[in-house]
């Protein structure tokens, strides 16, 4: 039997949350989110596990249901987050997928739908909380093409989708505002690159950076994936989930991704079982990454 079957309160949260945001807590393993609601109470100032003094605050504070929802769903993320990774992909996948993606173009017919179609790099970052990573990618992609994709044969397209839950993360993202602390990890010639001062200690993601990240809120769990996706980044949101939700979420990125894409999980995550290893094969053991069989 669930936990939270035998806990009418931590029931009762739930369904608080669920009916006033439609943000379904039950994905999540219930350890994972009393931590949560726990961070809430010492923000408040209560004592630790006190449910029902929390239900009564949902039941009356709108925006506190707006903060335990951020905080259940936020993705811990950061510029460049587990460096040998970004190296790896700078070095050699990237590369791979765009050499592929060319040469690709250059043997369908000029002007065809089919050259169109290669000619678009597409990459999903789920549960891409304020925007670090998806622009991480962008930066990278940019450093290998030029700033301005300059190396890139006419009409390729770079479409970043950057996905999550959470408005004020998503909100946080489309401004590209950072504090400057949160620049420590990208290397000094990129953070003039890409980068302006905006105030005191802070800067913006440039312009141009900024048009190559399309930020969407979407539920993965509940929500179909996109399509014809070439490289899905879902990195440390899946160690939070029910063991039993996570291979259905594995087959949505399967569907999502083209034949031969590429899936970039979190240095904590595996794909395991038999069903996984028939829908992934591994393609780099230690960056966690793995290719669409």
């Amino acid at each position: 039997m669930r936990e939270e079957t035998e806990d009418p309160v931590y029931a009762a949260i739930c369904r608080r949350v669920l009916e006033a945001r439609g943000f379904d807590l039950a994905p999540y393993t219930v350890g994972y989110v009393k931590r949560r609601i726990n961070v809430r109470l010492a923000a408040l100032g209560k004592p630790r596990d006190a449910w029902a003094d929390y239900l009564d605050i949902l039941a009356r504070d709108d925006e506190e249901l707006s903060r335990l929802v951020g905080c259940i769903s936020i993705n811990v993320t950061s510029f460049f987050r587990d460096p040998p990774l970004w190296a790896y992909l700078r070095e050699r996948l990237l590369p791979d997928l765009l050499r592929r993606k060319f040469l690709a173009a250059r043997m369908s017919p000029p002007s065809s739908a089919a050259a169109r179609q290669v000619l678009v790099l597409r990459i999903w970052s789920a549960a891409c909380a304020s925007g670090e990573e998806p622009y991480s990618i962008a930066m990278t992609i940019s450093d290998i093409l030029g700033p301005g994709l300059e190396a890139a044969p006419p009409g390729f397209h770079l479409a970043i989708v950057a996905s999550d839950i959470d408005e004020q993360s998503l909100a946080t993202g489309r401004a590209g505002i950072y504090p400057a602390a949160a620049l420590e990890s990208v290397k000094p010639a990129w953070r003039e690159r890409y980068f302006v001062p905006c105030g005191h200690d802070r800067f913006q993601v440039k312009p141009r950076l900024r048009r190559m990240v399309i930020f969407q809120r979407h539920d993965f769990l509940k929500e179909k994936p996109f399509k014809a996706v070439d490289l899905v980044f879902f990195r440390n949101a899946g160690i939070y989930l029910d063991s039993g939700r996570r291979k259905p979420l594995l087959d949505k990125f399967h569907h999502a991704l083209v034949p031969g894409g590429y899936l970039v999980l979190g240095m904590s995550e595996l794909i395991l079982g038999p069903q996984g290893s028939q829908a992934y094969a591994e393609f780099s053991v230690d960056e966690h990454v793995y290719r669409k069989a």
